[in-house]
């Protein structure tokens, strides 16, 4: 079974105490997340490469670490935050404008006094704030869809695992009672799966389902009957493309 560790590079004596802060929030929200641990580390054991402050994925199925680019995210939302407080500035003095010339318009003989519009702005604990709040949001999503199996049977004991990722699910679907799913087939098939499980993590899981097993499940994928393997894509939608399974083989 997968094993995952979700490490932080944060120096104390860097001035990483924001990115700290939200990699130990993060870890509490996902506690519970399944196989997944959560530690930091100091500059020295980080992997080549690694910028501090920053986050990584060691998966058990993949043989390179999986970089979370924390301070470009800090920096794409800092920017984002200081462009929306430009907008929103823009947007009230146009406002204050266009009101100060219809009451000028309602009442020329008398000398209204233009009120000009105040520039807001969000101070740097309201942008910290702001930056926090969404480099933990990424980060949360980051590990959700990256801590999962490349390629498992999925049961009632994983299943929330892939619900959470709320990324697409491939499915392959075998039958245990079928010669058409012989271990030779499947053996293939899994080959197959985890290679593209490996291109595609962080986007797509995938996931194998015994039809003998499971029958409701596989019909609600419309793959009760028919030959197998077959492949299911199941997003909002479903596309059953009962045929991709059976060329792996």
């Amino acid at each position: 079974r997968a094993r995952f560790t979700v490490a932080a590079c944060l120096n104390e004596d860097a001035g990483h105490d924001d990115a700290q802060e939200v990699f130990y929030v993060v870890a509490r929200q996902l506690r519970r997340h399944r196989a997944t641990q959560f530690v930091a580390v100091p500059r020295a054991l980080a992997p080549p490469g690694t910028v501090c402050p920053d986050v990584w994925l060691l998966h058990d199925e993949v043989p390179e670490p999986i970089v979370f680019g924390y301070s470009s995210v800090a920096s794409r939302l800092e920017d984002e935050a200081k462009n929306t407080d430009e907008d929103s500035s823009n947007k009230n003095e146009d406002k204050n404008k266009n009101k100060d010339k219809k009451e000028k318009d309602k009442d020329k003989n008398k000398k209204t006094p233009i009120q000009k519009g105040t520039k807001p702005h969000r101070d740097a604990d309201s942008i910290s704030s702001y930056v926090k709040s969404g480099c933990a949001r990424a980060l949360t999503t980051w590990v959700r869809t990256r801590a999962v199996p490349l390629y498992d049977e999925i049961t009632s004991d994983n299943a929330a695992t892939y619900l959470e990722s709320a990324l697409p699910i491939v499915w392959t679907v075998i039958d245990s009672t079928s010669p058409a799913s012989s271990s030779k087939t499947v053996a293939t098939v899994e080959d197959a799966m985890r290679r593209a499980a490996r291109e595609h993590l962080g986007s797509l899981t995938f996931v194998r389902l015994d039809r003998a097993a499971h029958p409701e499940q596989a019909r609600d994928l419309g793959v009760a009957e028919g030959p197998v393997p077959a492949m299911v894509v199941s997003d909002r939608l479903k596309y059953v493309c009962p045929a991709a399974g059976a060329q792996l083989t």
